[in-house]
């Protein structure tokens, strides 16, 4: 747990994705992360979990505009879908 923690720390930025079939564990796991870094951790989930994490919790969900960079020299993707 120590180094996924100084790994979180050194990162610049720490992108989380929640699936579309998540759980509300998985959108819990997603925030104990966030914990570690809260300032550069930013959690996308589908939107019915954030609303429902908002209404129990008061966890306001995060809108941040983004770009993904995919290095396809380094890691060859057959299908890319968004």
């Amino acid at each position: 747990m120590q180094e996924l923690k100084e790994t979180i720390n050194q990162a610049h930025s720490v992108l989380v994705v929640v699936p579309k079939e998540g759980s509300d564990r998985d959108y819990f796991a997603a925030l104990q992360l966030k914990s570690f870094a809260p300032e550069k951790t930013t959690i996308l989930a589908p939107e019915d979990k954030e609303i429902a994490w908002q209404d129990t919790f008061g966890i306001v969900p995060e809108k941040k505009e983004f770009a993904i960079t995919i290095d396809l020299t380094r890691s060859p993707v057959d299908e890319l879908r968004y």
